[in-house]
């Protein structure tokens, strides 16, 4: 099957608009960088309003609670080669990737056992499972469970207007669990299949609209098995189809790749996938440089009004109002829903601004003296059923090596946690948190404690005022009912953010929001 398609990226002189007009863009992530960026280039007048201390959003790099030289990224990270936008403002901006390329084993942790197999071999799990499943693996699995839903979605355009289709509905209206057990999984293939990526939306697969994890896999599947090593790898590592591929790359080379200097990619594959050189905030730092005077950051929004020929800004803290001929918002709604709208959206856009859902996340990053993984021929990722292990029904966390691409012999540990179990680690201080992460990480990879170097740092999202909640998500049906309103204007006011893309949760999503919110005004 062929994979949804990316965009090219835009020619590098824009054709500037005669008429240009005053432009104010609600927030200084991607999506509102990429707008700006775009409309200073067609000649509008632009100014760009960022509640916070910062410019990014949700792409944060920490770097203070570690060893100098180390960093690790608490929102977005990993950024395919196939993600066109991306890619092409990093190669614009002179900024440098490095391939995500996994040394050694990725291991498992289920029902309190430790699986270190192959992902292109069958394995012995410690779930019960049917008779295909035993001799197959979960990459098989997810072949036969899911081609032809799958095969459904590819048939449709993502990015055409009033997406997804009444075709499907059926699909949506279905949680991912519901949809594998439909097609035939059983409860223990399943057990496997959510851990990692699939439980890393929303409350989980049982919880998030299969259409949602569908239409994410049609941008990431190739036209070949993604088990073989000339397929395309998946869009996110914590994938069972980019676990594949790697495995099959190393068997093909007879052994693990051995660890070496990181390497820059002079030339993108849309088969790898990378991380910024030096941190994804690098990214909006370059926007942020290539647009002195614009971004007024410290600036929180608490009302908005439009008439038939303006629109108004205003600011906390300040009477007047900043008046402009357009607004780009790109606010999430989780945080739009507390702003005034003079006169009110529409019922469609004023429901999903109310209702759209946000995934909690928290990340606990444990630094390591030396990267002792590595010497057990394992990668530093994993994915788990942990917290509750042992018929967890609610989602667990998936570990990961933050540094890898990075020079230094310390290593950091990325514990990414979703759902229940981050709104449970939200409310609980730094120490408590940290040493949670740390009791299941012990679990995972035992005698990692002898090797924990005292620095940590944590990242939780629900608990950022101008966020409140990472990428949003979809219950069953909300896709039907909510998606299709969320990037249509609202009279002069026009929309961006991953959330209003097709690709909700990545860097590339915001990109190609922010450029369509912008194409829409220089149109207009």
């Amino acid at each position: 099957m062929s994979n949804f398609s990316f965009p090219p990226f835009p020619e590098a002189t824009a054709i500037r608009n005669p008429h240009p007009q005053h432009v104010i863009v609600l927030g200084a992530g991607l999506a509102g960088l990429s707008a700006g960026y775009t409309l200073l280039q067609y000649g509008h007048r632009v100014t760009i309003l960022e509640a916070s201390d910062r410019v990014g959003g949700r792409v944060l790099t920490l770097r203070s609670g570690f060893t100098p030289g180390l960093h690790a990224d608490a929102g977005a990270a990993f950024i395919p080669g196939t993600h066109t936008y991306v890619v092409g403002f990093v190669q614009a901006f002179g900024l440098k990737l490095v391939p995500i390329v996994p040394v050694g084993i990725t291991r498992d942790f289920i029902n309190g056992q430790i699986i270190d197999c192959a992902d292109t071999a069958p394995c012995t799990w410690p779930v019960q499972l049917n008779e295909f499943e035993r001799r197959t693996t979960p990459l098989d699995w997810l072949r036969k469970y899911l081609t032809p839903p799958l095969g459904a979605v590819l048939a449709t355009a993502p990015r055409a207007p009033g997406w997804p289709p009444p075709s499907l509905k059926a699909i949506d209206a279905m949680s991912y669990e519901e949809l594998l057990k439909a097609n035939g999984a059983s409860d223990g293939a399943i057990a496997i299949l959510r851990m990692g990526f699939s439980d890393l939306w929303g409350d989980g697969i049982q919880a998030a609209s299969a259409l949602l994890l569908l239409r994410d896999d049609a941008f990431s599947i190739g036209d070949k098995p993604s088990a073989s090593p000339t397929a395309p790898a998946p869009m996110h590592p914590a994938r069972r189809q980019f676990r594949a591929h790697h495995a099959a790359m190393s068997a093909t080379s007879g052994s693990a790749p051995a660890a070496s200097a990181p390497r820059t990619a002079s030339a993108v594959d849309p088969k790898d996938v990378y991380r910024l050189v030096g941190g994804s905030d690098t990214l909006p730092q370059a926007f942020a440089e290539r647009m002195p005077g614009i971004i007024r950051t410290g600036t929180p929004v608490v009302r908005i009004t439009q008439s038939s020929t303006e629109v108004a800004v205003y600011l906390q803290n300040e009477s007047v109002p900043i008046v402009g001929d357009r607004i780009v918002c790109t606010l999430p709604f989780s945080t739009l829903r507390d702003i005034t709208v003079d006169p009110p959206f529409s019922p469609q856009k004023a429901t999903a601004v109310q209702e759209l859902p946000y995934t909690s996340v928290v990340r606990v990053f444990l630094e390591y003296n030396t990267r002792f993984w590595n010497a057990q021929h394992l990668s530093g990722v994993a994915s788990t059923d942990l917290p509750d292990s042992e018929g967890a029904t609610i989602p667990g966390f998936w570990i990961e090596d933050a540094t890898l691409g990075q020079e230094s012999p310390q290593g950091i540990l990325d514990c990414y946690i979703t759902g229940e179990w981050s709104r449970r680690l939200t409310v609980m201080d730094e120490a408590e948190r940290v040493a949670c992460a740390q009791a299941q990480v012990e679990k995972v990879f035992p005698g990692a404690a002898a090797h924990y170097s005292g620095h940590a740092m944590s990242q939780c999202w629900d608990g950022e005022p101008w966020q409140k909640g990472d990428y949003c998500w979809f219950r069953p049906g909300q896709m039907s009912t909510l998606a299709p309103s969320i990037p249509l204007p609202e009279g002069r006011i026009h929309f961006a953010g991953d959330h209003a893309s097709a690709l909700p949760g990545w860097m590339q999503g915001a990109l190609e929001s922010g450029l369509r919110a912008a194409n829409e005004i220089n149109l207009s």
